[in-house]
């Protein structure tokens, strides 16, 4: 079974590889909030993109949130 599209894009949303650590993954949010935050961006899409870059960021920044999703794309990690 293929996880959802949602489900298997947080690393593409923040434009990271799954082997990104902790400090990757924030570096990467902000980047994508600068530019994707309904205050700046006026696309009709943008607090859509940018709750999908918030929820990613959240899923990935917990060691143990990461684990459960890493576990659901079928990833092993090692260490965090």
């Amino acid at each position: 079974m293929q996880p959802s599209r949602s489900f298997a894009a947080h690393y593409e949303v923040l434009g990271i590889t799954e082997d990104a650590d902790a400090e990757q993954v924030q570096r990467a949010f902000r980047r994508a909030a600068r530019t994707l935050h309904p205050d700046v961006n006026h696309a009709p899409d943008a607090t859509q993109r940018f709750q999908a870059a918030l929820a990613a960021y959240e899923a990935l920044t917990d060691a143990d949130s990461r684990q459960h999703y890493d576990k659901g794309l079928g990833l092993v990690r090692a260490d965090f």
